[in-house]
């Protein structure tokens, strides 16, 4: 049987209401949830439906919840470190549990779709992720995030030309986020505190693997390569490292120590790099490494074929910016004319004005509003005097013996490159004019330098360019790769990284022998629609201040020295910004749940699943599953059907070979339950008293004993140490095969791996018992008692299981046993002359009933004897206290069901109450309640279902509550001292009232009358 819902857990909602279900009906869920013959899926939708009653074809598609249900623990670790806020609660987050004890009780990651920034991004970069962690002041978690995919957040930070922010659902209302300035104050934050983010990398014991050019593209590859564990060798012919990044660009744009840093992060990573060393022969490389990738750059300039290119005083603009920022001397004359109109071209000038040229100018084909630079650089550019002649055509540079004079040139009336990059160039007849100049630097395109490939050893293209397949950046040659402006042409950084990354994973293919051509997977891109847009302003979830404007050293100040102009954001300014975003995405995909998350339960690459089955019958629970879907519901319908008792779900177990040979070994195993328990209970210290315990033989602390490794790791204990009883400290309550309202996910997952074993296992519940009502110290020492009472009951276990027991002898076979059971265990037959009550061993659960009914007293214990009773209570009240303990006798279904949710809840209450539970409060008897007094309780409270509610039908408790007070005031004890309540199904709230006003009453003096 399949079983499907919309929502991501049974029983709520199914278009994602995060509305719990009713309580009481935990039990049929889970019981469902881990049926053997019941497949679960969450996050489903039943899309096509074909046949006919008996022979349906049905299409599923499983959306992902990121979150892998068998390994999520429930922690909340990864809630606690989402940045993400959903409301104006901002306890809201991107991760969530649908509903305390959900089914399954597995986080969910809420996700719209790709954020458009990280669309737009050439490298995928998660902005939205380390945005979020900016506003939450987490700087260094955001520099981590930042670093996932961009192993150059400084530079990208002062140089890429964020086409994210082009994207970016802000400018919608006003402008968008100031991207890229966010990404430069964490890189400048990070580096001036002199943090890193931490990369794990593995041992360089793969095959060898060549990268030749060390800019961005080259650098980025090799990264990623020495994160998967091969060792690279990076070949560079320039005597730095870095390629056009650190020659190309001018460091009043991007310094050199901040470039220098950047890369030595990635050599610590165990790169070899060899300057000034030129390849010439791929060949030969490839003799020696098994993979080459080709990162070139771009670094030789163009000239245009025009008269007087070849003159003294006409230089290159790549060649110039080299040399300036390889400290070489460089000169200039007084009137700089630079030819072009990109970005290199506006660098080029505004070095000119730096080397001290009196007059600098630009000229470029293009018109004013089409020139390639991006217009914040122009301005800039014009702000320190630059004077810029758009729409003009070069003709030649004139020049009086050999000295340059000026360029003579043509107003363009139209211009248009082709694909191929074929110029069509219209100019005004009879507009020549001369551009006054001494010194000419042509800026107009560069060309990768592939004079070293032998003739049709590579395909090079008619840009002069490598051919490459565009996907997988295969050259044509096995093992050999391309990437970067050698392939492109001249682009931008980020372009550059994204080639090293795509070359990465294909050399990674390549090596492994898998298909180069991966499957991509674009998730579908988050548009938020104006509705959206105002309700998160309107709910604070995203400022409304205008977008932040960067600071900049005054022109004047700026172009009299080669000091960085842009100064960045402040960090005030910085949150301010990152509280502008919108979160398009909702979950920001920064990867903090990732990294809090233990167990490896999260997964951000989930991907839709499209699931085909055969059934034969379709049950339609609601209507609103089928909602948008063009299906008849003729044959479509859910049968009415009685719901079960709880008292009749059970464990899917199976049965063991028990081993029980000579003496009690017993084996203490406390979990640490993702620091919910190990965080506030000293793990350690209860491990070292329970070792002291008469019959335990070892003691291990376990990180999570919810998941297989816990329990194999349990299991392997077990054969290790030849235990034959264990002892489990956790969130688990019992070892009953039931399933009740206090059961989870987590602890029916734990048991049923755990109740495998050939030990007979007791738990306690040390996590909503201690750890989670209490401080640190009377936690640790509750869990100590709790944990000796339940080496006290294990060392009384026996096979089979004690369940209802009737001693023949005694019966009247009068049927009182038959009336109150509820799953038909037990019947009153002939055996011989006198009817006598028999059990079905297979049928009972152990509850108890029967055994407190009984008038003969002829049924003994349950799952739990009278004598094991006793010695809990001897380990509870022996343990010395700075106050009396009271014990709370509860039952196992609805009182019980409030102390675990006062858990869940944090609600506290005196540390000195000690819980013994029962299956129902009609197993307990007088003696077990004097056996309290007698071993020193200041007071007993009995905790059971609200009148009429008892799953066993009983209502003795109270003749026992009124029977019992007589017998205490006989022997002198004040009856105050025993108390009867109830409590509702789940209220922890009122669990933990009802236990603070009884023991406050009991240490009153008088002890004062209850309300």
């Amino acid at each position: 049987m399949h079983l499907v819902t919309r929502a991501p857990s049974l029983g709520q909602a199914p278009l994602g209401n995060p509305l719990p279900v009713e309580g009481s009906l935990l039990p049929e869920l889970l019981a469902a949830a881990c049926h053997p013959q019941i497949t679960l899926l969450t996050n489903a939708q039943l899309t096509t439906v074909e046949g006919r009653e008996g022979n349906y074809s049905v299409t599923l598609l499983s959306h992902p919840r990121y979150v892998d249900k068998e390994r999520c623990a429930a922690c909340g670790r990864c809630e606690a470190n989402c940045p993400v806020r959903m409301g104006r609660d901002s306890d809201g987050k991107a991760i969530y549990l649908p509903y305390t004890k959900s089914v399954p009780a597995a986080y969910v990651i809420e996700k719209r779709g790709t954020a458009p920034c990280r669309a737009a991004c050439p490298i995928h970069q998660r902005a939205q992720g380390y945005i979020a962690l900016i506003r939450e002041g987490r700087y260094e978690d955001a520099l981590r995030a930042l670093k996932e995919e961009n192993p150059f957040p400084s530079i990208c930070g002062r140089v890429c030309d964020h086409r994210c922010e082009n994207e970016c659902s802000r400018q919608r209302v006003d402008e968008p986020v100031s991207i890229r300035a966010l990404k430069r104050f964490v890189a400048d934050w990070a580096y001036a505190k002199g943090k890193t983010a931490q990369l794990k990398v593995p041992p360089a014991e793969g095959p060898s693997v060549a990268v030749v050019g060390s800019g961005p593209a080259g650098l980025t590859a090799a990264r990623e390569l020495a994160l998967l564990g091969y060792r690279v060798t990076l070949f560079e012919a320039l005597p730095v490292p870095g390629g056009m990044m650190r020659v190309g660009i001018p460091s009043f744009r991007l310094p050199p120590e901040l470039i220098q840093r950047e890369i030595d992060e990635i050599l610590d990573l165990g790169i070899e790099l060899k300057l000034n060393s030129h390849v010439e022969d791929i060949d030969a490389l490839l003799e020696e490494y098994e993979a080459l990738f080709l990162a070139l750059g771009a670094h030789g300039g163009r000239k245009l074929p025009i008269p007087g290119a070849d003159l003294p005083g006409v230089l290159v603009g790549t060649d110039f910016l080299r040399q300036v920022n390889l400290g070489q001397e460089v000169r200039v004359g007084e009137r700089v004319l630079v030819l072009g109109g990109g970005d290199v071209a506006v660098d080029v000038a505004r070095t000119a004005v730096r080397l001290g040229a009196k007059r600098v100018e630009m000229a470029c084909l293009e018109g004013r509003d089409s020139m390639p630079a991006y217009p914040w650089e122009i301005e800039a550019a014009e702000a320190e005097g630059v004077i810029i002649h758009p729409s003009r055509a070069f003709k030649e540079i004139v020049h009086t013996k050999g000295q340059i004079t000026g360029v003579q040139c043509l107003d363009v009336t139209f211009m248009e490159f082709d694909e191929d990059g074929r110029l069509t160039l219209e100019t005004r007849p009879g507009s020549e004019h001369l551009l006054s100049c001494d010194t000419v630097i042509f800026a107009i395109g560069q060309d990768p330098d592939l004079g070293f490939l032998v003739d049709g050893e590579l395909q090079i293209t008619s840009r002069r360019t490598i051919a490459v397949d565009p996907e997988t950046l295969a050259a044509g040659k096995p093992g050999v790769f391309a990437g970067g402006d050698a392939v492109t042409g001249t682009a931008f950084v980020v372009d550059a990284i994204a080639a090293g990354q795509r070359a990465a994973r294909s050399i990674d293919r390549y090596l492994r022998g898998e298909e180069l051509r991966g499957e991509p997977f674009s998730p579908p891109k988050a548009e938020l629609t104006e509705e959206e847009i105002a309700q998160r302003l309107s709910l604070g979830l995203a400022s409304r201040r205008p977008r932040a404007q960067i600071a900049t050293l005054p022109p004047s100040q700026a172009k009299g020295s080669f000091q960085e102009v842009e100064l960045g954001f402040t960090e005030e300014q910085a949150r301010a910004e990152a509280e502008r975003c919108l979160s398009c995405g909702l979950c920001s995909e920064c990867l903090e749940c990732e990294i809090a998350c233990e167990t490896g339960a999260i997964d951000h690459e989930q991907r839709p699943l499209e699931l085909r089955l055969q059934v034969g019958s379709i049950l339609l629970a609601d209507a609103r599953e089928l909602e948008g879907l063009p299906l008849s519901l003729e044959t479509i319908s859910a049968p009415s059907l009685p719901a079960p008792s709880p008292l009749a779900l059970r464990l899917p177990l199976e049965e063991r070979d028990w081993r029980l040979d000579g003496e009690p070994r017993i084996g203490v195993f406390v979990c640490h339950c993702g620091g919910h328990i190990g965080e506030v209970i000293d793990v350690a210290e209860v491990c070292r008293e329970a070792s002291r315990l008469l019959g335990v033989v070892h003691t291990q602390e376990i990180p999570y004993a919810c998941l297989v490794e816990g329990a194999e790791s349990i299991d392997r204990a077990i054969t290790a140490h030849n235990l034959n009883r264990a002892v489990l400290a956790a969130c688990s309550c019992c070892s009953l095969d039931q399933i009740c309202y206090s059961c989870s996910y987590q602890r029916v997952r734990s048991k049923v791996n755990l109740l495998r074993s050939p030990s007979l296992f007791e738990f306690v519940n040390i996590r909503e018992h201690c750890a989670l009502v209490h401080a640190g110290e009377r936690a640790t020492e509750k869990a100590k008692d709790l944990v000796a009472s339940a080496v006290a009951r294990a060392k009384l276990m026996t096979v089979p299981l004690p369940k209802a027991e009737v001693e023949a002898w005694r019966c009247r076979g009068c049927g009182t046993c038959e009336e109150v059971c509820q799953v038909e265990a037990i019947r009153v037959r002939e055996d011989g002359e006198q009817p006598v009550a028999q059990v079905d061993a297979s049928l009972c659960t152990g509850c108890g009933s029967c055994a407190a009914l009984c008038p003969s007293g002829a049924i003994t214990a349950g799952y739990i004897s009278d004598r094991q009773l006793e010695v809990t209570l001897e380990a509870l009240l022996a343990s010395p206290n700075p106050e009396p303990k009271v014990i709370v006798f509860s039952c196992n279904w609805k009182a019980y069901s409030g102390a675990e949710m006062a858990g869940l809840q944090g609600i506290s209450y005196p540390p000195n109450a000690r819980l013994v539970r029962l299956q129902c409060l009609g197993r307990l008897h007088r003696g077990l309640i004097l056996k309290a007094f007698e071993l020193g309780a200041a007071g007993v409270l009995m905790l059971g279902c609200p009148p009429g509610e008892c799953e066993h039908r009983l209502e003795g408790a109270e003749d026992l509550f009124k029977r019992t007070q007589a017998l205490l005031g006989l022997l002198g004890i004040d009856k105050r001292r025993l108390h009867l309540d109830s409590i509702p199904l789940g209220d922890g709230r009122l669990f933990a009232q009802k236990v603070k006003r009884f023991v406050q009453r009991v240490y009153s003096d008088g002890y004062g009358e209850s309300d």
